[in-house]
């Protein structure tokens, strides 16, 4: 489908988060879950854009 992918900032045991990313998956966006009190200390680095065009695909 050509989306975009969603990042889920959220606990690794979140019914309600799963439901959430079991539907993203059937929607065939591409997801990546993230759970900050699990997934650090690992190095991590997070990047995001803002501004006009961003986020379109023109």
């Amino acid at each position: 489908m050509g989306s975009r992918p969603v990042l889920v900032c959220t606990a690794y045991e979140d019914p309600t988060a799963d439901l959430v990313i079991a539907e993203l998956n059937r929607r065939q966006v591409p997801v990546l879950r993230f759970d900050p009190g699990r997934d650090f200390p690992t190095a991590v680095a997070l990047a995001a854009r803002t501004g006009e065009g961003v986020g379109t695909d023109s």
